[in-house]
C-alpha cells in the first residue's frame, strides 16, 4: 500500500477593490461598540409583546430562540415516549427525535403524489408528541382546519402545529 501524499493547498483572497462608504463605516463602528451587549435577562420583553399582538396570544406564550429549529430541539427533548412524524415533512422534527432519544413512528402521508396527513386513532392515542407542519413542508400542501381539530381531539399526548409559514397560507389555528 502506498503512503497518501500530502499536498500543502495555498488559498488565494481576492478583496473587493472599492472603500466601503464612510456612512457604513460609521454605521458599522457604533454597532461593533456595543457587540458584547446581551439582552437583559434574557426575557425579551419588548419582542415577546410584539409578536404576541401580531399572532394574537397571551405574552407567555411566545418563547423567542434563535429560529423554529431550536424550538423543535427544545419541545423534543421535553417529551419521552414516543413521537408521531408524517412522511414527507419538515427533517427536523425526526432529527430532533432522534437526538432526544424518542421512539418515533414515521406515517407516510403521500399517496400517488397527494400529500394527506393520515395518523390512525391507534396513533393518536399513544404517541406522546404528534408534529403537525400546516402548509406542509416540503409539499406546501394546506392541512383543514377540521384535520387539525379531529387531530386535536384524537390525540393523547402533545399536539404541535408548526405554522412556521402561515403567511404564505393566510390561515392559523392559533385559537
Amino acid at each position: 500500500m502506498k503512503p497518501i501524499k500530502k499536498e500543502k493547498i495555498f488559498l488565494t483572497h481576492s478583496y473587493f477593490k472599492y472603500p466601503l462608504p464612510e456612512e457604513m463605516l460609521k454605521d458599522l463602528a457604533q454597532e461593533l461598540k456595543d457587540i458584547n451587549l446581551y439582552p437583559s435577562g434574557g426575557e425579551y420583553t419588548e419582542l415577546r409583546q410584539f409578536l404576541a399582538k401580531y399572532v394574537g396570544v397571551k405574552i407567555e406564550n411566545i418563547l423567542p430562540a434563535n429560529g423554529s429549529d431550536e424550538v423543535i430541539e427544545i419541545v423534543s427533548r421535553a417529551y419521552k415516549g414516543e413521537a408521531l412524524i408524517p412522511i414527507p415533512t419538515f427533517s427536523q422534527y425526526e432529527a430532533s427525535a432522534d437526538r432526544g432519544r424518542l421512539s418515533k413512528v414515521l406515517v407516510n402521508c403521500l399517496n400517488n403524489g397527494v400529500y394527506s396527513l393520515n395518523y390512525s386513532a391507534q396513533q393518536l392515542d399513544k404517541a406522546s408528541l404528534v408534529w403537525i407542519c400546516n402548509p406542509n413542508n416540503p409539499t406546501g400542501t394546506r392541512i383543514p382546519r377540521e384535520n387539525i381539530i379531529n387531530i386535536l381531539q384524537g390525540a393523547k399526548g402533545m399536539v404541535i402545529v408548526d405554522e412556521c409559514n402561515y403567511e404564505y397560507l393566510g390561515e392559523t389555528v392559533v385559537d
